[in-house]
Order: structure tokens, then sequence, then C-alpha cells
């Protein structure tokens, strides 16, 4: 890729708290026809590298092609149940994402997300993983592309209210 991102970006605390806690997020990616389309998925915030991990399984591949047309991608952190948080900002981050080359079928190098984001949140998800004759049959759920999303703006309103004035920054993504 050739650049370097930023290390960090500056949020309200209340907002990384949504970020880090909030089980999914709404991804919205341009479909064929100019159409945004969204779809619940599970996202990391990885605050050392100032971006959003996701993936997709190869089966449900809406997401991949939307994303070769066009890279525009938006996450709505908008609904906080079993998060805990009681009338958290609603957040919405805006980018580009950048797409892995290869489909990946080993958890190596994103350890964490499976744990922290997949497994810990959904027990049951673990017990499935965990029995190989499940694996063999979902096979095509466990070959995965992941995502990353540099963002370019993050806004958010206040205590969860759109009555209330959005508050935004825009990000400069790269660096150097």
């Amino acid at each position: 890729m050739g650049t370097e991102t930023q290390s960090s970006i500056e949020l309200p605390a209340d907002v990384e708290q949504v970020l880090d806690d909030l089980l999914t997020a709404e991804v919205s990616t341009v479909g064929k026809d100019g159409t945004p389309i969204t779809w619940p998925v599970v996202v990391q915030y990885r605050r050392e590298s100032a971006d959003f991990l996701l993936c997709t399984s190869i089966g449900m591949p809406g997401k991949i092609f939307n994303l070769r047309r066009s890279p525009k991608i938006s996450l709505s952190y908008t609904d906080p149940t079993g998060s805990g948080l009681a009338n958290p900002p609603i957040v919405l981050v805006q980018g580009t994402a950048e797409l892995d080359s290869e489909v990946r079928t080993s958890v190596d190098g994103v350890e964490d997300f499976w744990v922290n984001k997949v497994m810990g949140p959904q027990p049951a998800s673990k017990m499935m993983s965990s029995n190989p004759l499940m694996r063999w049959y979902m096979d095509v759920y466990y070959m995965r592309i992941y995502i990353t999303v540099m963002p370019t703006r993050i806004c958010w309103w206040p205590s969860g209210d759109y009555s209330e004035v959005m508050q935004s920054i825009e990000v400069n993504s790269y660096v150097g």
C-alpha cells in the first residue's frame, strides 16, 4: 500500500467507548446502481493503527463486490444492545476500504478480533467453531476476506440524540 497510517485519532472518551464496546455496527457500501446497501457486522476499532477491521465470508460476497467497484464505506454505531452503555453517542465513521488480496482460512494475525469481538460476546460461536464436523459443513463461512477501513471523517451525536448538534472531525488517514 506504500503509505503509513497515522498512529491515533483524538476522540472524546465516550465516542471511543462506543467504538470499543458496541457489539455490531451497520456497514454501508455503494451498490452497482449507486444505492447504499447496509449490513450489520462485527467491527474492531484498532486505536494503535487508527483504523477499523471487519471481514466477510466469501459465501456472502456482496460487500466485496461493492467495495471493489467503489471503496467508499461507512460504519454506523447506533445500537448499544449488549454493550452495557446507557445513552451513548451515535457514531458514524466514513472512510475508504482496503481489501485483503487473499482469502484467509485461519485467524492468524487477527486473533484479538475473533476473541474480543466474535467469540467473547457470542459464546455459542466458539462452541460451533470447535466442532470439526460443523466447520466442514460450513467451510465457506470460515473462508474470509478482511477489510480495513481508513476513516476520513468521524461524526457523533451526543447522548444518542439526533436532535443534538452533530460533532465531527476530519481524519487525515495518511501521513508522510
